[in-house]
């Protein structure tokens, strides 16, 4: 007996060693960071949990991921959980946000993707399906020439492009690295952000290009304005092109984003994620072609600085006047010229307009826009007020409670989507009453300051303490809306010898708002408050996916 339960023992052990242990059985497997990189290296696609044992959206979210390893279990699918909080190292290196994060790898930790859809159990395995089955790498023919490839890739404003040799020893692991490429650089769908082709190439069709690269070798074709269009890389050191997939990746995320981003929809995720303190984005409103061209060489001339920028022209849209909305402009302001320094946190964020400071009084040049940004890196400019007073538990008495003011109070998080949401509307209220000597527009960090008197269950809160009235405020609600007219009408409603509030708005979006404390649509897409958008900033406008690859580090 005692020998049977040895044996037992050494073929389990064996089984963990060799991977046969992390399989598609229909089961959820637990990983630990002694057996996470052994386990996704041992399946094609490996789809893992990282959560927290105290956060209630993991608890809810057992029964679905259950039934998600049990549909996915015929793809050879393996679904698997991790502990963010006992493999904080782990989860720190995977880039864990938030809980609970989702990733779909394939083959290698390296490689991944976020899922951000609706979490249940079918959504989900439909969403591994499409992975599982994709074409990731699509052939362009037998007889390319350099027009068709050029007329394949202008479909998106950046594609990439495998020359392989046409020996299949030689091509291999460059056919492995592109459908790596494909997999970590299309965050939605196969394709969908970054086109990936492959194509049997000669050095004749190498020089049609205007390269002399040897095969085989990877072009990237780009339609960024006053840059290259077309560049080669070949790997270097021991490691060919498997070894050498770290240095491929980082070398076409630099070339994947152009020097001067051109705010749309579809390019947001260039300027608007991963910007450190201390950093910032110089953006243009308006349409002049000289200073668009200055810009874009000015932002290659900062480009290697210390206080790292990025440099975007948003030309007059509806996008651009949403984005505008961030920093407290609106399409009335346009032209303008603004460095926006990014903080640790929201509230520490600072705006400078050149058209306030010295070096724009003679109007907006490309000269002096090189002033206005030399001035900030030495830390010359002063930063413009936030229209909106932030209070502390010991403010909160003199500036809301002893105040002859009608106060109008955000209780929020940092963390919090819907109140980064808020943040552009919010500060637009808070201008609209900046010459209202009755009203105070004010917000509270009640992840820092709590008060006893004050009952704050979700984020955001507003509650508005009406003068005469601040022991029993008025609470905004969830199906309230919240953009600035709504919220200028809730005050204007209850003040003393206010315009009355007008419930047209309400009314019209009671049906949409019905589930808002749930989820807040943003543009085109829908978030929830506590996913990964949340650690984005301004999440208003961030619509990427979790593993946007546009930024190197």
């Amino acid at each position: 007996m005692q020998l049977l339960c040895l044996v037992t023992v050494v073929a389990a052990a064996a089984s963990v060693a060799d991977g046969s242990a992390w399989t598609a059985d229909g089961k959820v497997h637990d990983l630990s960071s002694g057996s996470f990189e052994k386990a996704v290296r041992s399946n094609q696609l490996s789809f893992v949990e990282f959560f927290a044992p105290w956060c209630g959206h993991c608890k809810k979210l057992v029964p679905e991921w259950e039934r998600t390893a049990e549909l996915s279990a015929d793809l050879g699918v393996l679904v698997a959980k991790v502990d963010a909080i006992a493999e904080k190292s782990l989860a720190q290196e995977q880039e864990v946000q938030s809980f609970p994060t989702l990733k779909l790898y394939r083959g290698s930790p390296k490689v991944s993707k976020n899922y951000n859809g609706a979490r249940t159990a079918d959504k989900m395995a439909e969403w591994v399906k499409v992975w599982h089955d994709a074409q990731l790498v699509e052939r362009l023919g037998s007889a390319p020439t350099a027009s068709s490839i050029k007329s394949w890739a202008s479909a998106k404003p950046f594609a990439i492009v495998g020359f392989l040799s046409g020996s299949e020893a030689a091509d291999a692991s460059l056919r492995h690295v592109l459908e790596d490429l494909s997999f970590a650089l299309n965050p939605q769908s196969p394709g969908g952000e970054v086109p990936v082709g492959e194509v049997v190439a000669d050095e004749a069709l190498v020089a049609e290009l205007g390269g002399d690269s040897k095969l085989p070798c990877v072009v990237v074709i780009r339609d960024f304005d006053y840059e290259e269009k077309v560049l080669f890389y070949q790997p270097t050191g021991k490691g060919g092109w498997k070894g050498g997939y770290d240095s491929l990746l980082k070398w076409v995320k630099e070339k994947g984003v152009p020097a001067l981003i051109p705010a749309k929809e579809d390019t947001q995720q260039f300027f608007l994620h991963d910007i450190d303190p201390k950093n910032g984005l110089v953006m243009y409103f308006g349409d002049e072609q000289v200073l668009r061209q200055g810009m874009h060489g000015l932002a290659v001339k900062f480009l290697k600085t210390e206080k790292r920028l990025k440099w975007v022209h948003a030309s007059p849209n509806d996008f651009s006047e949403n984005l505008a909305k961030s920093v407290s402009l609106t399409k009335t302001d346009f032209p303008e010229v603004v460095l926006w320094e990014f903080g640790e946190t929201e509230d520490d964020d600072k705006v400078y307009r050149l058209s306030q400071q010295p070096a724009g009084a003679a109007g907006l040049t490309a000269s002096a826009l090189e002033d206005f940004v030399k001035s900030w890196q030495a830390d010359e400019l002063d930063a413009e007020k936030d229209p909106v007073q932030s209070v502390t538990s010991e403010s909160f008495q003199e500036v809301v409670l002893d105040s002859n003011k009608d106060v109008l109070v955000e209780f929020y998080a940092p963390w919090c989507g819907q109140c980064k949401a808020l943040a552009p509307e919010y500060k637009q209220l808070a201008a609209h009453y900046a010459s209202d000597s009755g009203v105070t527009i004010v917000k509270m960090d009640s992840t820092k300051h709590k008060l006893d008197s004050v009952e704050v269950k979700s984020y955001p809160t507003l509650k508005l303490f009406l003068k005469g009235k601040k022991d029993a405020p008025v609470d905004l609600g969830f199906k309230a809306g919240r953009d600035k007219k709504s919220l200028v009408d809730f005050i204007e409603e209850h003040r003393a010898g206010g315009k009355g509030g007008s419930k047209k708005e309400e009314k019209e979006k009671k049906s949409k708002d019905k589930k808002s404390q749930k989820k807040e649509k943003v543009g085109k897409k829908e978030y929830e408050p506590w996913g990964y958008y949340c650690g984005c900033r301004p999440s208003y406008f961030l619509l990427c996916n979790a593993h946007t690859w546009f930024y190197a580090s």
